[in-house]
């Protein structure tokens, strides 16, 4: 299912459905109905959420802070382990990939630290998992947690031990609580409008087996990290939090502790949002009060991105609004403020000699490199560097990707570097992008480097930009070398707003 269908067919249950009255144990669970269903018919494909653009070659207009909250300073201003802070940007892992000179910059949360973190008290807080492992040190301080939401930091075997007994003491009220939770959740069946949800899906081809255990289970996962939310919120007293992909459970279950204090949530766009972005638009039934797992504010890059996040809003809605707040890392790469490292720029020195520079832009497909663009990276002239960048979700594949290609008789390539190095850095080198259908096409432009997509998808994605040339698209093997000899700097697409 394509992304365009997918977003129909929520168009067509919020049409017949009361969605709004979809709960369990009392919890509005709509979002997470959407996210199970996205999942469901995604996952063969990718988990990565294409989204579209507009002009984004102007620099943007950043928003003020005092129009999302109060920035009044807070009563504390000693950022300690026990300390307030005005701004709490609660990262991933996954956002760390481009490595500077002193450590790994977060392309979404450390620019808005940049620029505003003068104006208001600001920390990084971020919940361990063992990939994080290898995006340290990082160039700001973070504050990790652990699954109960207290602080983690590495250390004896004694001193850990009788720290776990401490967090089990701490933990036991809420795991009581989770219990209770777990209990009333399973001996509620979502009634007759969960009768009417998956009526309407069966209407609409939508297979139903197992869906309403699949929901359950993710709201379970989210109120276990709105628990640990709760430990972290206790600890660090924000008056605005900032996530990412507010998509996923451990940001829902921040929102939902974030909700009943009253503290404001923002996403910030992570990626180009268009018209099919399942999770930020076609959103046409929105309770008075809102979806308490839904944030606050959208920060998105551009007017177009605002446009589309409130296109099927409905008229008078109060929750849920969207600013324009800009891309403050593309901002920055543009005005020259950030540079790679010594090592990275004498590595970028030496793509530059190619005779042709392909930046592959690798999505999380269950395929990471098709048939047909092997045959493509085997069959081009031996004259051609091609940087295999893949996505932080399968950023573990690296040694997989390479051996891959060592098998197939190809030297002319690399991985490692263009995966750490920051993506605007390979910009400065290559001469095309080649990707599925990836909206990082728009970022490119900006740089002057053309695209070239090889995925079908592309077609219904960027109709206009390969009708008229602005993009190229390739399927076969031969035309995806066809398509890399002969492109050049193409026209930016035209917008009549910036993206």
């Amino acid at each position: 299912m394509t992304l365009e269908e997918l977003c129909e067919v929520f168009a067509a249950l919020e049409k017949r459905v009361a969605v709004e009255e979809l709960r369990f144990a009392g919890v509005r669970v709509w979002p997470l109905v959407r996210l199970t269903l996205m999942k469901r018919q995604r996952s063969s494909a990718t988990m990565a959420f294409v989204k579209r653009i507009g002009d984004i070659a102007k620099l943007p207009q950043y928003t003020e802070l005092k129009d999302i909250f109060d920035t009044t300073p807070s009563p504390v201003s000693d950022q300690s382990e026990q300390s307030g802070c005005d701004v709490l940007l609660y990262s991933r892992w996954s956002d760390y990939i481009d490595k500077l000179e002193e450590g790994y910059y977060g392309r979404i949360h450390d620019p808005i630290y940049d620029h505003f973190s003068g104006e208001v008290s600001m920390t990084f807080v971020e919940s361990w998992s063992p990939p994080a492992r290898d995006t340290l040190p990082r160039a700001r301080r973070t504050h990790f947690h652990d699954e109960r939401g207290m602080p983690y930091e590495p250390r004896g075997p004694r001193a850990e031990g009788l720290r776990a007994l401490w967090r089990g003491m701490k933990w036991l009220p809420r795991r009581l609580q989770l219990r209770r939770f777990r209990i009333r959740l399973e001996c509620d069946h979502g009634g007759a409008p969960f009768r009417e949800l998956l009526d309407a899906m069966k209407a609409l081809d939508v297979a139903t087996d197992g869906f309403v255990d699949e929901v359950k289970a993710s709201l379970l996962q989210v109120c276990r990290y709105e628990a640990a939310a709760d430990v972290v919120l206790d600890r660090f007293c924000p008056k605005v939090v900032m996530v990412a992909c507010y998509y996923s459970p451990i940001n829902m279950g921040m929102i939902r502790a974030c909700r009943r204090r009253g503290i404001v949530v923002v996403d910030i766009q992570h990626g180009a949002r268009g018209r099919y972005q399942p999770m930020n638009s076609y959103w046409s039934r929105i309770p008075e009060d809102g979806y308490d797992t839904l944030p606050d504010v959208f920060w998105c890059w551009g007017d177009e991105s605002r446009a589309n996040n409130l296109r099927f809003m409905p008229e008078g809605a109060r929750q849920h609004d969207a600013i324009v707040g800009g891309n403050l890392w593309i901002g920055d790469w543009l005005s020259g403020k950030f540079k790679g490292s010594v090592a990275l720029d004498c590595w970028l020195e030496r793509a530059r000699q190619a005779e042709r520079t392909i930046v592959v832009g690798l999505q999380p497909f269950a395929e990471l490199i098709s048939t047909e663009l092997l045959r493509a990276v085997q069959d081009a002239p031996k004259t051609w560097l091609w940087m295999f960048r893949l996505h932080p979700q399968t950023a573990g594949e690296l040694n997989i990707i390479e051996q891959m290609l060592k098998d197939a008789g190809v030297e002319n390539f690399a991985v490692a570097e263009p995966t750490i190095a920051p993506l605007y850095s390979l910009f400065g080198v290559a001469d095309v992008l080649l990707t599925a259908y990836s909206s990082v096409y728009h970022e490119a432009q900006v740089f002057g480097v053309p695209g070239v997509f090889i995925s079908p998808e592309a077609k219904s994605m960027y109709p206009n930009e390969i009708q008229h040339g602005y993009a190229r698209y390739a399927e076969t093997a031969e035309d995806i070398v066809k398509a890399v000899a002969k492109v050049t700097v193409t026209p930016m697409a035209p917008r009549g707003q910036p993206y």
